[in-house]
């Protein structure tokens, strides 16, 4: 117990960054500035030196398997971030290294070579002005919106307000909306695909055995709706829809009433979510 505050220290960002990189909706942007601000913090001096060298080398081993140039572009095309993230210093501030690096993605995504069009387009998004200025992006209203709801941005969708259809070809200016779409809707993680299975594999079990795959996939489909929506409910106690509550609240009125009795007999069961925010610095 004497180390309890030394053990929490360097466990506690490790299981932070753990729950934002396994979350369903994970982006390859997150996991990078993850990974940076892991390394970041296990390189402070108030760390233990023989934790933060196991921790450090991790980092750098799963970063060198990593494929990099795709990562890094995850961030910059990320519009509330483009390069602004990278240290004053870093090759990647500057507008030639970072279209060598979206030109090579390009290829390997479209197998072709980006026109000039796609590189001016690219040049307004990195110097922020233009179609692809936060103002014409709609930076400010997306967020304000999101905020609202309580979720996160979705990139996807800010994307997806500049592009003209693939009709339109995949080059131009509206290539850079379509790698921006494929690369931001990436999820570096199976952990939806994991829980999908568990639940699989606790609904079709022993007694239920007989369930066809269709019924099985659609009884999970419903309930990973259900908990998207509403919220998990804890086990062994029954949800009440607000008319049985309503039914419950009168039927209790009218009791006390005809007993005189002051008993409170409403009980409630409160439920707290907490949201782990995806942005890191």
């Amino acid at each position: 117990w004497n180390r309890y505050g030394s053990v929490h220290k360097h466990l506690h960002p490790l299981a932070v960054a753990a729950n934002a990189t396994q979350a369903n909706h994970a982006r390859l942007d997150v996991v990078l500035l993850t990974l940076a601000n892991l390394y970041q913090l296990f390189s402070l001096p108030n760390m233990d030196p023989n934790v933060s060298k196991q921790v450090l080398e991790s980092l750098e081993k799963r970063w060198s398997n990593t494929d990099q140039e795709i990562f890094i572009l995850a961030v910059v095309l990320n519009p509330y971030l483009r390069n602004q993230c990278f240290h004053p210093n870093s090759p990647f501030r500057t507008e030639a290294q970072l279209w060598m690096v979206t030109k090579r993605a390009f290829v390997r995504f479209f197998s072709q070579e980006p026109d000039l069009e796609f590189s001016l387009g690219f040049a307004d998004y990195i110097h922020n002005c233009g179609d692809f200025s936060d103002e014409a992006m709609l930076l400010r209203e997306m967020k304000e919106m999101a905020m609202k709801q309580g979720v996160d941005v979705n990139l996807v969708a800010v994307w997806r307000r500049h592009d003209w259809g693939l009709e339109n070809g995949v080059n131009g200016t509206n290539g850079l909306v379509n790698l921006a779409m494929r690369i931001v809707s990436i999820v570096p993680n199976s952990a939806g695909i994991e829980r999908i299975f568990s639940d699989m594999g606790i609904l079709q079990n022993k007694i239920h055995n007989r369930l066809g795959v269709e019924k099985v996939h659609k009884i999970v489909l419903v309930k990973q709706d259900t908990i998207t929506k509403f919220g998990s409910v804890r086990r062994g106690k029954k949800r009440k829809s607000q008319e049985e509550s309503a039914e419950c609240e009168s039927d209790n009125r009218d009791d006390t009433a005809v007993t005189s009795t002051s008993r409170d007999s409403t009980n409630t069961d409160s439920t707290t979510t907490t949201t782990l925010p995806a942005d890191a610095t």
